[in-house]
């Protein structure tokens, strides 16, 4: 089985025998998640979306094996 590192501590304890391996630098791909606000969603929405970017949901995030995250940045100037 290949699973996500987030879900290793929930998953060990029902298998004793099996040998957890972090895949070797080259060949690392992190899954990427979205994030969208629909038009006509409850207000409190755009609210929990501010929330999972804010410093202490990311702490959370952290703690359950996921990677921090940041608002998108702009791609660098083409240079001349």
């Amino acid at each position: 089985m290949i699973g996500y590192c987030s879900g290793r501590k929930r998953v060990a304890p029902h298998l004793p025998g099996a040998a957890f391996v972090e895949p070797p630098p080259n060949i690392v791909t992190g899954p990427e998640y979205d994030l969208a606000v629909l038009k006509g969603a409850d207000p409190r929405a755009a609210d929990l979306a501010l929330f999972m970017l804010s410093p202490e949901a990311q702490q959370i995030f952290a703690q359950n094996g996921f990677q921090p995250v940041g608002l998108p940045q702009a791609p660098p100037a083409p240079a001349n």
